[in-house]
């Protein structure tokens, strides 16, 4: 069966500080209502960007299509690389 995933191309809303005052180096970015958390200082309000919903898991080779320099990678039970944002 064929993925239904669905990675769209978006505005970012607004940027805001992250709640937890410990949490320096990311921040909440709003789009489309969903509230994400990026590095701090990466993105600005109006930045055209990849929006990756939860719990997707994304192969290193498309990932490093992408950019994957901006991700890391953590390797699975079964041995294939997946990318995770820090």
């Amino acid at each position: 069966m064929a993925s239904t995933l669905r990675v769209p191309v978006v505005q970012i809303d607004e940027i805001l500080p992250h709640p937890d005052p410990e949490a320096t180096k990311i921040e909440l970015a709003i789009v489309g209502g969903w509230q994400t958390v990026v590095p701090k200082d990466a993105h600005k309000a109006g930045d055209i960007v990849l929006y990756v919903p939860v719990d997707a898991v994304i192969p290193k080779e498309i990932s490093d299509f992408w950019g994957g320099h901006k991700v890391s990678f953590q390797r699975t039970c079964a041995g294939c690389e997946v990318a995770r944002c820090d």
